[in-house]
């Protein structure tokens, strides 16, 4: 009811099978093993060998993507999925069978499963079958169709279970969770000028005393939830300016650099660095995480601007499509690169690992016209190819 099933559910296989934390980290790490391979099909499908070399190259070699595969998190999982899925809506975008359509309603459905935040994505697979390339009403109402009965077969049935155990009719109940004890804080620390620790324990003190003065009015988690996400509902349209300041986090685009670094034991967490970050920007929340050892930014800026790379040839490729009229690009690019973040509050870094794929594809494309063109891969309106 807490969690939506699909992390848990991979752990849980593993643990039966008898595999202690040092295997588990083992599959995760194959398993995230099996995005660049994904990523570089994706670029070879889009251009050609050497681009769908280059992109799953940046991929296998992006910071965020390291520092996450080994830990007990969901994202290396829902990156694979997401991966999976930018491939499947290549074919849907730019071919007509009708099975790529189920089979990407499907991936779609089962990443919702790993994290709660692919539910919305189903407005941008309901847009992607849309403009698939065929004649006619009919298929198109038919593709609308079987993509939106693949996804419901697939979430719904958990989503009754919760029902039925009190949850509500949703796959977990943490997003109120997040919202009120993480996102509020923020924009109350940022208005009143407070700190965000002290604006999470008044949070927390207030939702605790209201449950255990009437624990039958909110016995259940679906209740809690309610109340949780009411609650936080009313702080956003109290601080109008604050929540719209909370869904532009330009430092989401600073990779987990903290997190790699914590992967190899070279430096601890639990010092509140997040919320600095949030509040004072990025340059403040490094010197207050490495102190007097910021020379470690030394250490893994080869990884930083390969990052830097990215972003850069993914902007100027978007650039050339915008510029070309290439419409299914940009609606690929609108729900892969915008849909897994847009609309999510405050959000981390580590939410952007679901959109370096799209990016990596990106940019191996532009930077394979630059080698096989020169200067000329880098115009705007001429196509290279």
């Amino acid at each position: 009811v807490v969690r939506a099933p699909g992390f848990p559910a991979l752990l849980a296989v593993l643990l039966r099978r008898g595999l202690g934390l040092a295997g588990i980290v083992l599959v995760l790490c194959v398993l995230g093993s099996v995005t660049p391979v994904i990523v570089q099909a994706t670029a070879r499908r889009l251009g050609d060998d050497r681009a769908g070399r280059i992109a799953g190259l940046l991929f296998a070699l992006n910071l965020t993507a390291i520092a996450l595969t080994p830990l007990f998190l969901s994202d290396m999982l829902y990156g694979l999925l997401v991966s999976l899925e930018l491939l499947l809506a290549v074919g849907v975008v730019f071919g007509t069978r009708l099975r790529t359509v189920a089979l990407l309603a499907l991936v779609a459905g089962l990443a919702a499963l790993v994290r709660p935040m692919g539910l919305p994505w189903v407005v941008y697979l309901l847009l992607l079958v849309a403009f698939r390339p065929v004649s006619g009403l009919r298929p198109r109402v038919v593709g609308l169709t079987v993509a939106a009965l693949v996804f419901g077969a697939t979430v719904v049935p958990w989503m009754a279970r919760n029902q039925e155990a009190g949850g509500g009719f949703r796959l977990d109940t943490t997003a109120a969770t997040h919202l009120l004890d993480y996102v509020c804080p923020v924009i109350l620390a940022r208005e009143n000028g407070t700190r965000v620790e002290d604006e999470q324990d008044a949070i927390r003190a207030e939702w605790e005393a209201v449950f255990a003065a009437a624990p039958t009015a909110y016995d259940t988690e679906g209740e809690r939830f309610d109340w949780k996400m009411k609650r936080a509902l009313g702080i956003f349209r109290d601080h109008p300016l604050g929540f719209v300041g909370v869904l532009v986090e330009p430092e989401i685009l600073v990779p987990e650099i903290n997190t790699l670094l914590e992967d190899l034991e070279v430096t601890r967490g639990g010092k509140g660095t997040t919320a600095i970050l949030h509040t004072q920007g990025p340059m403040a929340a490094a010197r207050h995480y490495l102190g007097d050892r910021m020379w470690l930014l030394a250490v893994v800026s080869p990884l930083l601007l390969l990052v830097a790379l990215t972003y850069a040839a993914a902007l100027l490729r978007l650039l050339q499509w915008i510029a070309r009229r290439e419409w299914r690009l940009l609606l690929l690019f609108l729900a892969f690169g915008i849909g897994p973040v847009v609309g999510v509050p405050l959000p981390v870094a580590r939410y952007m690992h679901p959109v370096f794929p799209i990016l990596c594809v990106m940019s191996g494309l532009l930077l394979a016209d630059l080698r096989t063109h020169g200067w000329r891969g880098l115009s705007l309106r001429e196509s290279a190819s």
